[in-house]
């Protein structure tokens, strides 16, 4: 029996294989798993890892499949103690990404200094990512003090950029504070 759990628009899903059995033993449980678009050109073969409770899973990562949305097709193969590989079954799933999304903190303000730091945190982006940029600027004289900040990952998986009003004129005031991921 083939199930996909964990499907849920966050770059990848979970192949679950139960009841696994060959009257000639089963070597190996493979998973080839490829995008309806444009044939099999993203398809790649997994192999399952057996769990506690005697089922096989496969994490498949969309970031492997060219990040493609849509339909995909799930076969299942087993390899037998002999070394032959039989077809087992198969199945399909759709797949959406969700928008990527994330937390922006304001910490550690220090009105004496002209300093702030912003915290990017809960990241979420399906298709993966580059860099996390942060475009700043204060809102006196609109954005002709536009800094865009390449936020450093800290070892937590959170973002970190440190913002100092002497790079933005010593302006005082509110300042806009937008939050890219570069795919």
């Amino acid at each position: 029996s083939i199930s996909i759990l964990n499907n849920n628009g966050a770059g990848s899903f979970d192949v679950v294989i139960s009841d696994v059995y060959s009257p000639k033993g089963v070597r190996t449980v493979q998973v080839p798993v490829w995008s309806e678009a444009d044939g099999q050109d993203d398809i790649r073969w997994y192999e399952a890892t057996r769990q506690t409770d005697g089922n096989y899973k496969v994490t498949v990562q969309v970031a492997n499949h060219k990040n493609v949305t849509g339909l995909y097709n799930v076969h299942l193969y087993y390899i037998q103690n002999d070394g032959s590989r039989i077809g087992v079954g198969g199945t399909q799933t759709k797949v959406t990404l969700s928008d990527p999304k994330a937390d922006l903190a304001i910490t550690g303000l220090n009105n004496a200094t002209g300093s702030y730091d912003l915290v990017i945190s809960n990241l979420v982006a399906p298709r993966g990512f580059k860099e996390v940029l942060v475009p700043t600027w204060s809102e006196k004289n609109g954005q002709d003090d536009i800094i865009w900040y390449n936020a450093t990952r800290l070892n937590n998986g959170n973002y970190k950029v440190n913002v100092s009003l002497t790079d933005h004129k010593n302006e005082r005031g509110f300042y806009n504070v937008h939050l890219y991921f570069v795919e």
